[in-house]
């Protein structure tokens, strides 16, 4: 019944314009035999009838035309962002990623944790790309960070897992580095603060989403943005902004605070 309901819905939409246009012009129709057809009765009747018609019709127009007018400003202004798509879940996400990672050629730029999952599933691919000049940055929270501590208690982990991820992408990084000729390709910051939106730069494809609290990363909604986009201009110079603020640490100096002899 729903699928009936949204095909008829779906008409009338599609000939919304036209439907109107033959409501006026059956007005029109029935006032001009209202004029002439001899019957006081019928004439009145008639009159009515398609003055109302031309009336309601004219008016249900001119509100298509500005609802429709509105409607297309503000599409014009997500195209002007270059908002592609809208993802419910950053698992759902990854089913795009997926498709992208194997043509990354420049360069790699991620706001995360300890990108477990990522590393998991794509450690071959990097390490073959960072070969060919890949330019791998990441931007993380500092390990002994008490922010991270309270991120572990809203996404219902157990203390010191989220900080042992980023531990193990420490060396992850390291290992990248060792597999070129260029590591300073391969760049790893540190914040200590509240933790940033999620942020993912594969080339000329670039994600973005929030931290929600009681939510998992990966179960949080994320943003997928063009590169023609005033979205892929606004975060890309927001990641360089905060890659380059005095507020990041170095991976040298972090791995002598927190004692890293890997």
């Amino acid at each position: 019944m729903s699928k009936k309901t949204d095909k008829f819905r779906k008409a009338l939409n599609q000939n919304k314009y036209l439907i109107n246009l033959i409501i006026i012009l059956l007005g029109i129709i029935l006032s001009i035999l209202g004029i002439v057809i001899p019957n006081e009765t019928a004439v009145q009747i008639l009159l009515n009838i398609g003055l109302a018609f031309v009336s309601s019709g004219i008016i249900s127009l001119l509100t298509i035309l500005v609802i429709d007018s509105k409607d297309n400003d503000e599409t014009k202004e997500l195209a002007v962002w270059g908002l592609e798509q809208i993802y419910t879940t950053r698992s759902e996400m990854n089913s795009h990623t997926a498709l992208v990672f194997p043509a990354m050629k420049k360069e790699y730029c991620q706001i995360a944790f300890g990108v477990k999952s990522l590393r998991d599933a794509y450690d071959g691919l990097f390490m073959d790309k960072v070969k060919r000049g890949l330019k791998v940055k990441f931007i993380t929270v500092h390990p002994n960070s008490i922010f991270l501590e309270e991120r572990e208690k809203i996404e219902n982990k157990q203390a010191g897992e989220i900080r042992k991820t980023i531990i193990d992408l420490i060396q992850w990084i390291e290992k990248l580095k060792s597999n070129t000729k260029r590591p300073d390709n391969i760049q790893i910051k540190f914040y200590d603060s509240l933790p940033l939106d999620f942020y993912c730069k594969i080339d000329d494809n670039l994600y973005v989403g929030p931290y929600l609290y009681g939510k998992e990363s990966q179960q949080t909604i994320s943003y997928r943005f063009s590169p023609n986009g005033k979205g892929f201009k606004y975060y890309s110079n927001y990641f360089e902004t905060l890659w380059n603020s005095p507020m990041m640490k170095e991976l040298n100096e972090v791995k002598k605070e927190i004692g890293y002899n890997n």
